[in-house]
């Protein structure tokens, strides 16, 4: 088999898995697909001329071998995390074995229920792609949905977060006409989606962050079923509430404290907070959910460590910070006394 970006060049894609053909046919049009080389399944090995393009790879780095199985990311089924990959390989003897062993590779009884659950076809031996690895900086699932619509979340794990089930770092909504990440992320998206074949629901796209900032596409699959049913209503509310600027840049959706979309009341306390306490995550309510550019804990750590010493906390509250505070206190009960309520309400914040 050619390599990825001559596969999407006037090939029958029919005859390859929908992940592969998805991934050809954007190499094809030159979208930032890494260069692979896609080694059909078989009981032989791989012919001379595939070999040498896959260790040709090499030259430029480690590589990830991938595989696709059956209607893999088809349109009403996804085997996403089902598949078996190596994701690091760094020598010819290595990659050999790698191809090998996830060639010869059979799909287990998870793979084979999950088809049947779904009335597809047996997946089959997978097919097998050596793609150049991206040394990623981060990963950002991109979901463009049928209202225009493109979420974003972003991971800093550099494992497999999707298959982990790791919280992302950031959520934010992407929009093609605005700057930076976010506009560069909401652009890509966009034109991913007018090359792939309509998806009822839309796609969801991964695209890794190298060091250098640029973004490469490594997925790029139909989502399966609606991802938010009321996207465009809720766009619509934060526009309509002139909120949806806070919908850009990486904010961090607090749903620990969303149960359900806090009242609009609470929006005013929070907006107090954000101008007297920037520094408390910069909290934002954005048609009645509430959004912080920070996490209010480290989630991902078993025993969370002290920010600050303890004893030092609390030498620092007795000696400093509740002597300065008692201090203000008397200051304003004296500047008070006999005020109206004027000036008491513009002493109290």
């Amino acid at each position: 088999m050619p390599r990825l970006a001559d596969l999407g060049n006037g090939a029958d894609l029919r005859a390859v898995p929908p992940k592969i053909a998805r991934l050809a046919r954007l190499a094809a049009r030159g979208l930032p697909v890494p260069p692979a080389v896609v080694l059909a399944p078989g009981d032989g090995a791989p012919d001379p001329r595939a070999w040498r393009e896959a260790e040709a790879l090499l030259a430029e780095g480690p590589v990830l071998v991938r595989t696709a199985l059956g209607d893999e990311d088809a349109a009403g089924s996804s085997f996403a995390g089902l598949g078996p990959f190596v994701p690091h390989v760094a020598g010819a003897a290595d990659l050999r074995a790698a191809v090998e062993r996830l060639r010869r590779h059979d799909p287990d009884e998870a793979v084979r229920a999950y088809a049947r659950a779904r009335g597809l076809a047996d997946p089959g031996p997978p097919w097998v792609f050596v793609q150049r690895r991206i040394e990623r900086a981060a990963l950002h699932v991109a979901s463009t949905l049928e209202d225009g619509a493109c979420y974003v979340e972003t991971f800093a794990d550099r494992g497999a977060p999707l298959a982990r089930g790791v919280s992302p770092a950031a959520a934010f909504v992407a929009r093609a006409d605005e700057g930076g990440l976010s506009g560069r992320i909401a652009d890509l998206a966009a034109r991913i989606a007018r090359i792939l074949p309509r998806a009822a629901h839309g796609l969801e796209i991964e695209l890794c962050e190298d060091r250098t900032g640029a973004l490469h596409v490594v997925q790029a699959r139909p989502l399966s079923a609606a991802l938010a049913g009321d996207a465009g209503a809720f766009v619509a509310e934060a526009k309509r509430r002139g909120e949806v600027e806070h919908l850009s840049g990486l904010r961090t959706l607090d749903a620990e404290h969303n149960p359900e979309p806090v009242s609009f009341a609470h929006a005013g306390l929070v907006d107090r907070l954000r101008a007297r306490r920037p520094d408390a995550g910069n909290p934002a309510v954005v048609a009645g959910w509430l959004y912080v550019e920070t996490a209010p804990r480290d989630l991902g750590a078993a025993r969370p460590r002290a920010a600050l010493d303890p004893a030092r906390v609390l030498e620092a509250l007795r000696e400093r910070w509740i002597p300065e505070l008692l201090a203000a206190v008397r200051d304003l009960d004296r500047g008070l006394a006999g005020a109206g309520p004027r000036t008491v309400a513009d002493a109290l914040p």
